[in-house]
Formats: C-alpha cells, structure tokens, sequence
C-alpha cells in the first residue's frame, strides 16, 4: 500500500483520502472512498491501472460522472479511479476520436461546432462517453455502438483497439461489461450536417426527455432496463407505484420508470425500493426485471 503514494506522485496524480461518494453520483448518496483519484490523460491511467491489477489485493472501480451509480452506504475499501478530466478529442474529416472521460453534453456542443452528425440522441444523457459505451447508451430506438469505428481500451494487460464488432454491443450491453476491460476513449463514424440543423436536433431531444423525464430531480436514470412487451414504467405506473417513497427514495410521480432523491434518500433506501418494485412486478407478471444501475461496493 505504501507504494500507491509513490505511484500517484510519479505521474502527478492528484487524489484524496476518504472522499464521500455522495458527492460524485448524480443521486448523491453513497459513503466515503478510501482513495479517490483524479486521472488527466491516457497515460496516468494507464500506469495506475498496470499497479493496481499487479496488486491484486488492491480492488477498484472506474467512475465518470457517477450518472448511472449507486454507491454504498458503507463506502468503497479501494480505489476509485475518476476519469471525468480526461476530455481531449481529435477532429479528422467525419470522424472524432474522444477521450473516455467527455461528458455528453459537451460532446454535443463539439458535434455541433463541427457539423458532426448522427449523435444527436446522446444530448441530455447526463454521462460520460466512457460509460456510455459500456452500457452501450441510447434514446429514441437509437445506441451509441451503432456510431462507433473503434474503441481504445486496457485489456490483457496492454491498450488495444476494439472494433465495433468485437465490443459486442446490444441493448445496455457492451463485452465491458463481461470482460476486465477499461475504456480510455472511442472513435466515432459520423456524417457532415448543417450547424443549425444539429442544434434544432439536440434541443428537440432535449426537449423531449425534459418533458417526460423528472430531470430536475436527483436520478440515476432509468431504474430498470426494458423487457419485451410494455415498458416497465408503464407496468410500474398500471400497479398503483407512482409516488411511492421508501426513505427518501420516490418513484417519480412524473415518469414511473425514474427512481428520485427527494432529501436524505441512502443507498438502502434506493435497493429496498428497486426490490419491492421486482417483488411487485413478479406478483403481477411472473417476471423480474433487470436493475440498469450499476451498484457501487
């Protein structure tokens, strides 16, 4: 453990000791971190990735904007590795590579400053590409693997490039999820378009995820990946479960597939809720569906 420090000075880590969680999810519970590191570039990651995995006593997680987490009441005994300020990008005719770290909304703005087209959907998806391209992240009928040429990861031990095909992607799903694989950046496939009709395009999105979804409140997105036949939100709104509150957990009266903070919610407070919605659904429908969220522990 002593030579973590090292590490993180040599490569001019920045970090903090016991960071509270809650303060890097976007439903803003979760307990305190016993190592918190910010990383900048590829490189920084990448040799911090190669101790740790050579430590193997040493656990950790990546984490982006913390959009689609729920962090443990009782915190995280290892490392958490942020990549939020790992944005750099690189421009080439109808193509752009971007950092892991990027957050969608400014990737948008980038998009559109260049009359890049095609991901117009992603805007209002507050994450990062990172993360979005291991849950292979979409909206209106439409996935973020769909655009990608190749993606930059860390597996087997070396940095590799994975083609579109070998990341395996399907509804919510990407082989990152399957394999120890960290993604450091993703090249996107994209065709030239007016400024203006790109803009048009990501506000009409906007709009609409602003209309329907209770996005002014603290969410980690949508609580349960879609099965075949009606949308969960529905099943859950046709049972009665609009409003209800465990804690401080609500689903949202707005749209029944959000699960919202609505003060002083725990991590608890949000997996009694996501349980009791499954044990409701199997009652009525024989089936149990998928939490989307990704536990944190």
């Amino acid at each position: 453990m002593e030579n973590i420090f090292d590490i993180l000075s040599q490569f001019r880590i920045k970090y903090k000791l016991d960071e509270p969680l809650a303060m890097h999810t976007s439903v803003k519970v979760g307990g305190k971190a016993k190592f918190f590191a910010y990383v900048k570039t590829k490189k920084q990651l990448v040799e911090l990735l190669i101790f740790l995995r050579n430590n193997g006593d040493i656990k950790y997680q990546i984490l982006g904007n913390g959009t689609n987490v729920l962090a443990s009441d009782d915190g995280f005994d290892g490392f958490i590795i942020c990549t939020k300020k790992m944005k750099r990008y690189k421009v080439s005719k109808n193509n752009i590579f971007v950092q892991a770290g990027m957050g969608l909304f400014e990737f948008g703005k980038i998009l559109k400053n260049n009359g890049l087209a095609g991901l117009e959907f992603l805007y209002g998806i507050p994450g990062t590409i990172g993360g979005a391209i291991v849950m292979n992240a979409g909206a209106f009928e439409k996935n973020i693997g769909d655009y990608v040429d190749y993606v930059l990861a860390f597996c087997d031990g070396q940095v590799k490039k994975l083609k579109q095909k070998e990341m395996q992607f399907a509804y919510r799903k990407s082989i990152a999820q399957k394999k120890d694989i960290v993604i450091l950046g993703a090249k996107f496939n994209l065709e030239f378009c007016e400024k203006t009709a790109i803009e048009n395009l990501q506000k009409e999105y906007l709009q609409k995820k602003t209309i329907s979804q209770p996005y002014d409140k603290l969410s980690f997105g949508s609580a349960f990946k879609r099965c075949e036949g009606k949308p969960i939100s529905k099943i859950i709104d046709e049972l009665g479960l609009k409003g209800l509150r465990i804690g401080g957990a609500e689903i949202s009266k707005k749209h029944a597939g959000f699960i919202i903070n609505v003060g002083g919610a725990t991590c608890q407070d949000f997996l009694e809720m996501i349980q009791y919605i499954q044990q409701k659904i199997y009652d009525a429908h024989g089936f149990i569906p998928e939490p989307e969220v990704k536990l944190l522990k």
